[in-house]
């Protein structure tokens, strides 16, 4: 199944994004695993995707709230976890 970059606006499956959830007690929180009940907005595995949601501040338009800078942090660091394709690793072509 598909889902849709709240910040680019690509179509990728789900496990090639990172899902934020907002769970029953309101709290948002960084969803890896894609197993989270509560509504969910999709972000691309990219610090381009990131450094736009941060500036245009699209978690809280997707969430209708403020989500405050935590979940941010929560997000790079997700991102740092997943290896670089090779074409940014440098000398592959």
């Amino acid at each position: 199944m598909e889902r849709r970059c709240i910040y680019c606006g690509q179509l990728k499956p789900k496990s090639g994004l990172i899902r934020v959830a907002r769970l029953s007690n309101g709290e948002f929180e960084v969803d890896l695993d894609l197993s989270k009940r509560g509504r969910g907005a999709y972000i691309c595995k990219t610090m381009e995707c990131l450094a736009g949601i941060k500036k245009k501040r699209s978690l809280d338009r997707s969430f209708r709230t403020n989500v405050g800078t935590d979940i941010y942090s929560e997000l790079e660091a997700s991102l740092t976890e997943y290896p670089k394709p090779p074409a940014m690793l440098g000398g592959m072509e």
